[in-house]
This record gives structure tokens, sequence and C-alpha cells, in this order.
């Protein structure tokens, strides 16, 4: 009986079965990226291709990096200056998809520049 009991407690583990885990997305480092701006951004017009979003803080274009703040995905970017007839900061479509956004709601993001692009002092 007491060997029976034995057996049963030491029967074999439920097979495990391994798990996709998708590769994260890091956002800016800290040795090349400095903070620039947080902002809300509304959708930019879909006929400009690439990924860009356009800043009241930035004053010419430059590499840099977005972060989602609802999600934490990052990717660089080109940061440019807001146009002139614009209220609002705009982000392009190509941004949106590669933070992965895939349903229809505000998005606010935090801006880096890459301070390996700026000219040396």
């Amino acid at each position: 009986m007491m060997l029976t009991a034995l057996l049963a407690a030491c029967a074999p583990a439920p097979e495990v079965r391994p798990v996709q885990v998708e590769t994260p997305t890091f956002g800016a480092s800290p040795i090349n990226a400095r903070y620039l701006d947080r902002t809300t951004v509304e959708l930019g017009p879909v006929t400009t291709p690439g990924i860009w979003v356009t800043s009241r803080e930035v004053v010419t274009a430059q590499q840099g990096w977005i972060e989602d703040q609802e999600t934490g995905r990052a990717t660089r970017a080109l940061l440019l200056p807001r146009m002139r007839d614009s209220e609002v900061d705009l982000i392009s479509v190509d941004a949106v998809r590669a933070l992965g956004v895939t349903v229809p709601r505000l998005v606010v993001v935090t801006l880096y520049k890459d301070v390996r692009t700026l000219p040396a002092e």
C-alpha cells in the first residue's frame, strides 16, 4: 500500500511544451540618447512614408527614438519640427505600425534625440 502511494507520487511530470516569447524592442540607450519631449500625437498624412514624428521641441530634423507610453515599445525615428500650420504633433503610419499600435487609440510618445548625430563640441 505504501509503495503504491510512493510510486503514484513519483509519477512522471506532464509534458512541457516550449513557449515562443516575443523578442523585446528596447528603447533608447541612455548612453546615446537624450530626453526631448513627451507628447500626444495624431496620425500624419498617409502620403508621407517612413518612420517619423513631428514635435514642437524639435528645431531641425534629427535621428532619434520614440517610445509608446502605453506599451513601452520603441523604435528609431526621424524627428521633425512641427509644420507651421499645424497645432498638433504628428506621427507617421509606419511609425504607428513600428510601435505595434493595432487598435485606434490615443498615442502618447516620448521622444529621445540621438546625440551621436550631433556635431562635436
